[in-house]
């Protein structure tokens, strides 16, 4: 998604802190399922509760890559038009 760091823009870094911190969260909330009584045992809701977190996660960041490369290509294919009508006119 990022080609170099010197790119980064504010939208990215806000992007990135939300998508790590849901998954910190998401940790967090799995190790104390697992610390909780019964000790040793994750109760099934924690799992699905960790499971839509992750999901979310990825989406925040999969949504936006998925979005962007698709607008590169659309934004290159005009390019490739300009330059053929330019050089036939």
């Amino acid at each position: 998604m990022i080609k170099s760091m010197d790119s980064v823009t504010p939208r990215d870094k806000v992007q990135f802190s939300i998508a790590i911190g849901l998954m910190v969260f998401g940790c967090v909330v799995l190790l104390i399922g697992l610390l909780t009584p019964p000790e040793g045992q994750i109760h099934q809701s924690v799992l699905i509760a960790f499971g839509e977190i992750a999901t979310l996660a990825a989406g925040v960041l999969g949504i936006d890559a998925i979005y962007t490369n698709k607008l590169q290509k659309i934004v290159a294919d005009l390019k490739k038009d300009n330059e053929k009508s330019e050089s036939n006119g």
